[in-house]
């Protein structure tokens, strides 16, 4: 399997892997209308996210979505989406006969969709050498990691913990983690 791209979230004005989450799913594409289909394997979930807290409040701000089963994409929380996620590759449909550019996705950007969910997250950045080819990459990958907890949307704790965690045998132990 392809390493996957992360959901990001910004915390203490840095940009942070999303590395693992338990607790309440978070807001997806599918919650607004969109029937969000996986084209590559680098994503297997069909969309990347990025989240940010302000004043202890969990948001969404950013969805890319690299394809819809129906090539729409609705407006959401008043906010259009821009064509395409930041590429310029167009996919041409395999058959001869259909020569159109087919579905390229979209980019919401500053939605401000505030997630009321109960879950503990861990986000992590700068990747521990010899880590840059794993598929799917555990707290342990990371060099530094914060571990945040809200109730409800609203961040309770917040804990460096970097260091901590022993790779994949952290996840093992504690089976309750869900890979983002």
């Amino acid at each position: 399997m392809t390493r996957q791209i992360h959901d990001r979230f910004l915390w203490n004005g840095e940009s942070y892997c999303v590395v693992t989450f338990r607790g309440d799913s978070f807001y997806k594409p599918a919650d607004f209308g969109l029937n969000v289909k996986g084209i590559m394997t680098a994503c297997y979930k069909g969309y990347n996210a990025c989240y940010y807290t302000k004043d202890k409040l969990l948001y969404v701000d950013t969805w890319i979505i690299y394809a819809t089963e129906d090539c729409r994409y609705p407006e959401i929380n008043g906010v259009k989406p821009e064509t395409g996620w930041g590429d310029d590759w167009k996919f041409l449909s395999k058959e001869p006969k259909i020569k159109k550019v087919m579905d390229r996705g979209a980019t919401y950007k500053n939605l401000g969709i505030r997630m009321k969910i109960t879950a503990d997250i861990i986000i992590g950045k700068g990747l521990l050498g010899g880590r840059q080819g794993l598929h799917f990459l555990a707290p342990g990958d990371y060099e530094t990691t914060y571990e945040l907890s809200f109730a409800e949307g609203v961040l309770v704790d917040a804990k460096d913990t970097s260091g901590t965690y022993d790779d994949w045998d952290y996840l093992k132990k504690n089976s309750d983690w869900n890979l983002v």
